[in-house]
């Protein structure tokens, strides 16, 4: 959608008399599996929210790559941090 174009026109308009709020409750689970090669596993996730939105965060650990779990860890921690 270009700039100025008609419907991003519409759309702007759209946003601008929008005052309603939708809320929505979610129920999250989370799950993570080693699979059938390796002995660990270096997957990392986050969830969290508050009233108004919801952070969730998976990182692959990439399984077999020297400090996965570590790297997976650090993204979900700085991107967390960042977004929160």
């Amino acid at each position: 959608m270009q700039e100025g174009s008609p419907s991003s026109i519409v759309f702007s308009e759209q946003l601008a008399h929008s005052h309603e709020l939708l809320l929505v409750h979610l129920a999250v689970a989370a799950r993570t599996d080693v699979g059938r090669i390796r002995k660990g596993n270096e997957d990392s996730l986050h969830a969290s929210a508050n009233a108004y939105r919801g952070l969730f965060i998976v990182a692959d650990g990439m399984g077999g790559h020297a400090a996965g779990e570590v790297a997976s860890e650090m993204a979900v921690e700085m991107v967390s941090h960042e977004l929160s």
